[in-house]
């Protein structure tokens, strides 16, 4: 049997190699670059889907709880001065000791504004006693300041205060001073405020062995402390030398503490000593110390 003929020659065999070597050549040239293309595409893909994550987790909404609270915007200020008062009425005992020595009661008042422009306080309080029928006290004071603040970063302010003091048991019948100056908030918290203060002024006695007008320094501090929300203790300290004669000086002191008794009622407790002391008593007692135990309405 004779073997069938291949239908190609030897000469179409070479072309129909060379052609599939060329064939198989374009292919392993052209496959990198769909690969190319194709990996490509696949990493556009990954990057948008990658945008549209990260695009929705941006605008999903803040978890509340976690936002940190804002600021309360601070109170307006009251459009008129006689807006924004508080105050407070007391009545109660006092005793004193020094050039009289007795127990009696004690009234006072006192009335505050504050904004953030200024503060402005007045304060009186009158005292009175008798032993046997015998007048042993019969005093009072008034004290209008107001101190200017220098804006809400600043811890200076400016004072100016006017004080009339009347006692029978004194040297004199009126004792009148005026004082300017300024104080720095030495410590400013939502429990603490000490503000030491230095001021120049005068100081006038009407009624007595001298009338004369005498210019003093009045070196000074307030201070304040709540030892939580119902018990707050308060010190006042002025001493007043005479720029006349360096030994001639007054130092005024009063110190105590607040109990708060009812926040219904606004009724709170104030116990606390006062001490006066003149190194130029003329002939009485230097020192005069009282001490007191009153009930405050707050308004």
């Amino acid at each position: 049997m004779h073997p069938t003929p291949c239908p190609f020659d030897s000469g179409s065999r070479r072309r129909l190699g060379a052609f599939t070597l060329a064939a198989v050549a374009g292919l392993a040239a052209t496959a990198p670059l769909a690969l190319a293309a194709e990996t490509a595409s696949l990493s556009e893909s990954a990057r948008s889907a990658l945008t549209l994550d990260a695009a929705e987790t941006y605008s999903q909404p803040a978890d509340p709880a976690a936002a940190p609270a804002a600021a309360a915007p601070a109170p307006a200020d009251p459009d008129s001065f006689f807006k924004g008062w508080t105050g407070s009425l007391e009545a109660g005992m006092s005793g004193a000791s020094g050039n009289s020595e007795n127990f009696g009661f004690r009234v006072g008042l006192g009335l505050k504004r504050d904004t953030s422009k200024m503060l402005t306080t007045f304060t009186t309080s009158y005292t009175y006693a008798s032993q046997e029928g015998d007048k042993t006290e019969n005093r009072g004071d008034a004290m209008l300041r107001n101190d200017w603040k220098f804006g809400a970063d600043s811890r200076w302010r400016f004072f100016a205060l006017g004080k009339a003091e009347y006692d029978d048991f004194k040297d004199y019948d009126w004792r009148l001073s005026a004082f300017v100056g300024v104080g720095y908030e030495l410590i400013k918290t939502d429990t603490t405020l000490f503000v030491p203060r230095i001021g120049v002024g005068i100081t006038r006695e009407i009624g007595g062995s001298s009338n004369e007008i005498v210019p003093e320094l009045d070196l000074g501090w307030d201070f304040e402390h709540k030892f939580n929300q119902n018990v707050k203790f308060f010190n006042t300290f002025d001493f007043y030398p005479s720029l006349k004669k360096i030994t001639d000086y007054r130092i005024e002191t009063k110190a105590g503490l607040e109990v708060l008794l009812s926040e219904e009622n606004k009724l709170a407790l104030k116990i606390g000593v006062e001490d006066k002391y003149d190194s130029t008593p003329e002939g009485l007692k230097r020192n005069d110390l009282t001490y007191f135990a009153v009930v405050s309405w707050n308004f």
